[in-house]
Protein backbone atom coordinates (compact mmCIF):
# COMPACT_ATOMS: atom_id res chain seq x y z
CA UNK A 1 0.00 0.00 0.00
CA UNK A 2 1.42 3.57 -1.11
CA UNK A 3 1.75 6.00 1.67
CA UNK A 4 0.31 9.31 0.56
CA UNK A 5 2.57 12.09 1.19
CA UNK A 6 0.23 14.70 1.78
CA UNK A 7 -1.81 16.09 5.22
CA UNK A 8 -4.35 18.50 5.43
CA UNK A 9 -5.51 20.54 8.03
CA UNK A 10 -9.25 20.72 7.71
CA UNK A 11 -10.53 22.27 10.95
CA UNK A 12 -9.18 24.76 13.48
CA UNK A 13 -11.61 25.81 16.26
CA UNK A 14 -10.99 27.96 19.38
CA UNK A 15 -13.36 29.02 21.56
CA UNK A 16 -13.49 33.17 21.83
CA UNK A 17 -11.96 33.37 25.18
CA UNK A 18 -8.87 31.51 24.32
CA UNK A 19 -8.23 33.21 20.90
CA UNK A 20 -5.16 35.57 20.24
CA UNK A 21 -2.99 33.48 23.06
CA UNK A 22 -0.83 31.28 20.50
CA UNK A 23 -2.95 28.57 20.80
CA UNK A 24 -3.60 28.33 16.99
CA UNK A 25 -0.12 28.45 16.23
CA UNK A 26 0.99 25.70 18.32
CA UNK A 27 -1.86 23.48 17.34
CA UNK A 28 -0.90 23.83 13.48
CA UNK A 29 2.79 22.96 14.31
CA UNK A 30 1.75 20.07 16.12
CA UNK A 31 0.00 19.10 13.29
CA UNK A 32 2.71 19.51 10.86
CA UNK A 33 4.90 17.46 13.46
CA UNK A 34 2.22 14.20 13.55
CA UNK A 35 2.19 14.79 9.59
CA UNK A 36 6.23 14.57 9.34
CA UNK A 37 5.90 11.81 11.49
CA UNK A 38 3.06 9.94 9.23
CA UNK A 39 5.83 10.11 6.69
CA UNK A 40 4.18 13.73 5.15
CA UNK A 41 6.12 15.40 2.70
CA UNK A 42 3.13 18.05 2.32
CA UNK A 43 0.80 19.75 4.64
CA UNK A 44 -2.00 21.79 3.22
CA UNK A 45 -4.55 24.23 5.00
CA UNK A 46 -7.93 25.90 3.53
CA UNK A 47 -7.67 28.76 5.90
CA UNK A 48 -10.48 32.17 5.35
CA UNK A 49 -8.16 35.21 4.32
CA UNK A 50 -9.61 37.62 6.20
CA UNK A 51 -8.57 40.42 4.23
CA UNK A 52 -11.20 39.45 0.95
CA UNK A 53 -14.17 37.93 3.21
CA UNK A 54 -15.00 39.40 6.96
CA UNK A 55 -16.30 35.57 7.20
CA UNK A 56 -15.32 33.93 11.01
CA UNK A 57 -13.41 30.30 10.53
CA UNK A 58 -13.33 27.68 12.18
CA UNK A 59 -10.69 26.44 9.60
CA UNK A 60 -7.97 28.93 10.89
CA UNK A 61 -6.88 32.17 8.95
CA UNK A 62 -4.50 32.92 6.03
CA UNK A 63 -2.16 34.72 8.33
CA UNK A 64 -1.39 32.27 11.18
CA UNK A 65 -0.43 29.47 8.43
CA UNK A 66 1.65 32.36 6.59
CA UNK A 67 3.67 32.45 9.69
CA UNK A 68 4.81 29.22 9.63
CA UNK A 69 5.54 29.05 6.39
CA UNK A 70 2.77 28.04 4.26
CA UNK A 71 2.63 29.58 0.72
CA UNK A 72 -0.33 30.03 -1.40
CA UNK A 73 -0.82 27.28 -4.24
CA UNK A 74 -3.84 28.13 -6.95
CA UNK A 75 -6.90 27.89 -5.31
CA UNK A 76 -10.80 28.05 -7.05
CA UNK A 77 -11.87 30.80 -4.18
CA UNK A 78 -9.32 33.63 -3.64
CA UNK A 79 -11.60 34.10 -0.27
CA UNK A 80 -10.39 30.23 0.68
CA UNK A 81 -6.65 29.66 -0.40
CA UNK A 82 -4.96 26.80 -0.47
CA UNK A 83 -1.90 27.22 1.50
CA UNK A 84 0.72 24.62 1.59
CA UNK A 85 4.13 23.54 3.18
CA UNK A 86 6.71 21.13 1.90
CA UNK A 87 8.11 19.40 5.11
CA UNK A 88 11.33 17.30 5.01
CA UNK A 89 11.28 14.03 6.94
CA UNK A 90 13.28 13.65 10.30
CA UNK A 91 15.64 11.28 10.86
CA UNK A 92 14.47 8.42 13.20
Amino acid sequence: MAQNPVRSISFLYLAKGVRRRGIASRLIEAAIDFGRTGGATIIEAYPIDRRISPSSSSTGFVTSFERLGFRHVPSPAPERPIMRLEVEQTAG
